[in-house]
């Protein structure tokens, strides 16, 4: 039997379509954050995009993770703990991420002009991003404009990543 843990809480994940967001004067209204992804996955990489469906899916692929999210939705929270596996999250909008592996790299893919700000903490030292980020006063904090999500990554030996989704 497989000793490979994996949890999704998952919190009334609602569909909240970027596209379809606005107001009547034609501004654009950004939508509530609704829902989380709480993972912990001892062995293997995991993986989290979006895909046309309707709940969030997780499927094993050999000893990897992939977890699906319905495109648009943009979540509270993102917990990813993956001692043993590198990190992907592909363009899944979220108000905070939390990410932590011990050997290998965390990569964040988000869409250009999403502002953020990074929290890391490494041995390496290592962290790449194509956004033109500033690096503050406190080591390990990165940050791009203003108001933006908030990350945290941990990773003892691995490269962090903020890049921007093609």
């Amino acid at each position: 039997m497989r000793k490979l843990t994996a949890i999704i809480a998952m919190l009334a994940v609602s569909l909240l379509l970027l596209s379809a967001c606005g107001s009547k004067s034609g501004e654009e209204v950004k939508p509530e954050p609704s829902g989380a992804i709480d993972v912990a996955w001892e062995t293997g990489a995991v993986t989290v995009e979006y895909y046309d469906g309707a709940d969030i899916a997780q499927t094993e692929q050999g000893s990897d993770l992939l977890i699906q999210v319905p495109q648009g939705a943009y979540l509270e929270t993102i917990n990813i703990f993956a001692p043993e596996g590198e990190v992907n999250v592909v363009g899944v909008l979220a108000t905070q991420y939390d990410i932590e592996t011990v050997g290998d790299d965390i990569n964040i893919y988000l869409p250009e002009g999403t502002a953020f700000h990074v929290m890391l903490s490494t041995i390496r030292d290592i962290f790449e991003s194509d956004f033109l980020y500033d690096v503050t006063t406190t080591k390990h904090e990165y940050v791009y404009l203003t108001d933006g999500v908030e990350i945290t990554l941990e990773t003892v030996i691995g490269i962090a990543r903020v890049m921007t989704l093609q």
